[in-house]
């Protein structure tokens, strides 16, 4: 009797983010290539690091995080750039904090603009690979 090791879709279902009223689909950590797989677990770990330590970050290293925040984002997240554009940081915590609820086969909670439990959960999860 054949037993079955493995078990692949095609066919995909994706979680939403809205924004202003709109949603916009984010990928499922599946959909991703290899590089950007890759690319987003290196952004991921940097960003973490420079969370970590981010009272004592010069003004160069903000502009590092925030740019890996905005990259992680427009490559999870299929919004408009219009739509990325306006972010603020902390709202694109949020979607990558959403994105690895996802890789971790976890359902992400309803996640706000607020700095405190946005930190709480990037600390806790972005840069991990699962």
């Amino acid at each position: 009797m054949a037993r079955n090791i493995l078990d692949l879709a095609t066919l995909t279902d994706r979680s939403t983010i809205s924004v202003d009223g709109k949603a916009y689909e984010l990928l499922n950590p599946g959909e991703l290539s290899i590089l950007d797989n890759h690319r987003v677990a290196k952004w991921g770990a940097r960003s973490q690091e420079l969370y970590g330590s981010l009272e004592q970050l010069g003004e160069e290293e903000v502009a590092e995080l925030a740019s890996l925040l905005d990259r992680l984002c427009r490559v999870i997240w299929k919004a408009p750039d219009e739509v990325h554009d306006r972010l603020t940081d902390t709202q694109r915590l949020a979607v990558a904090t959403a994105f690895t609820g996802l890789q971790r086969g976890t359902l992400p909670v309803t996640a706000g603009a607020v700095e405190a439990p946005a930190k709480d959960a990037h600390e806790m999860s972005i840069g991990e690979n699962s």
